[in-house]
């Protein structure tokens, strides 16, 4: 919960950051760009007011950080305070001068990818029809970018730092309640309005496992009334053989004593009967089939068995095995009122 909890704080501090920093660098760039421009005009009119006046005089005794050109009315470059113009091609194709020669006044910007910079134009008309220009350099918004990027990570650093505080604080506050829930009695907690879909179910729940609870209660308290005061023996064993349940009964047709935690239903009686009845064999339990076998013991013992299927869900496998002695008439007989009858149901669960 807390990593996922700071890389969300993270991820949306990086990105408010990021947009932030997009969003006051492209409109300050712009603000700055035309306030450097027009300052760039301004001079261009002052140095345009010296060249009139004094002509090539004042721009050889002229001292400005701005490149200045004074091109011809047909392009040729007259002068250029940082190349010899002598060297320089023609400049009457270029947009600023085109547009001074046509409106006395023209600007224009272009982008040096080889440089990363941006060159901001300014030319204004003379009264014999040659142009003065003025040109600036200024970095691109990239590479301002670049030149901030020692304060760009100490952000980045202060706001992992405030992430990983926030989001530890966060998801002990969301996870506290949940810790603190009272299972049992989900309506008597006090948490937050989004947990109370979940404590209703939770109650819901509760209120159905209880009416269940009693149910099986109700079930199991009349089943060992049945089992604990019928005649006949009873066994309940696991697929592999292991006493579930049993009945008094049944321990004392098998001439067993009370069995001490989990043992296995040859513990009870090992004679031969009763090993056949109980012990899996292959398609032993076919559906609606019964079997009788078995032969009189002198232990007294049980010595008639029928195997019969047992009911259960689908997927489940079982039977059951009756035993009786002889009765007064030397026949046997399963079941009867006093006879002696002993009872094994096998239920194997998956």
């Amino acid at each position: 919960m807390t990593a996922k909890l700071f890389r969300n704080s993270m991820a949306v501090a990086v990105s408010v950051m990021a947009l932030s920093i997009i969003l006051f660098m492209g409109v300050l760039y712009q603000y700055f760009s035309d306030q450097m421009m027009e300052a760039l005009g301004t001079e261009t009119w002052l140095v345009a007011r010296g060249v009139e006046l004094e002509g090539l005089n004042y721009l050889d005794g002229l001292d400005s950080e701005n490149r200045v050109t004074w091109v011809a009315a047909d392009g040729t470059v007259l002068f250029d305070s940082s190349t010899d113009s002598a060297a320089m091609e023609n400049h009457g194709n270029r947009e600023e001068i085109r547009e001074a020669q046509e409106n006395r006044l023209g600007a224009a910007t272009r982008y040096s990818s080889t440089l990363a910079e941006q060159t901001l134009y300014s030319a204004r008309r003379l009264s014999d029809g040659t142009v003065i220009r003025l040109a600036s350099s200024q970095r691109t918004v990239w590479l301002l970018l670049l030149s901030m990027v020692q304060p760009i990570l100490v952000i980045l650093v202060l706001a992992l730092l405030l992430s990983v505080v926030l989001a530890s604080r966060l998801s002990r506050s969301i996870i506290r309640p949940i810790a603190e829930l009272d299972l049992e009695h989900p309506e008597d907690c006090d948490a937050y309005d989004e947990l109370a879909p979940l404590l209703t179910r939770i109650k819901r729940q509760n209120d159905t496992i209880k009416q269940q609870m009693g149910q099986l209660q109700q079930k199991q308290t009349e089943f060992s009334a049945l089992t604990e005061n019928m005649a006949e023996g009873f066994l309940l064993l696991d697929r592999q053989g292991r006493v579930l349940s049993h009945n008094p009964g049944a321990l004392r047709l098998l001439g067993a004593e009370e069995p001490v935690g989990e043992v296995n239903a040859l513990f009870l009686n090992r004679e031969e009967h009763f090993r056949q009845a109980v012990a899996p064999r292959e398609g032993s339990v076919p559906d609606g089939s019964h079997h009788l076998g078995g032969a009189p013991e002198p232990t007294g013992a049980p010595d008639e068995w029928a195997v019969l299927p047992a009911a259960g869900r689908p997927g489940m496998e079982g039977r059951g095995a009756g035993g009786s002695g002889p009765g007064a008439d030397g026949r046997h007989r399963a079941g009867e009122a006093g006879g002696t009858a002993a009872g094994v149901h096998r239920q194997c669960f998956p």
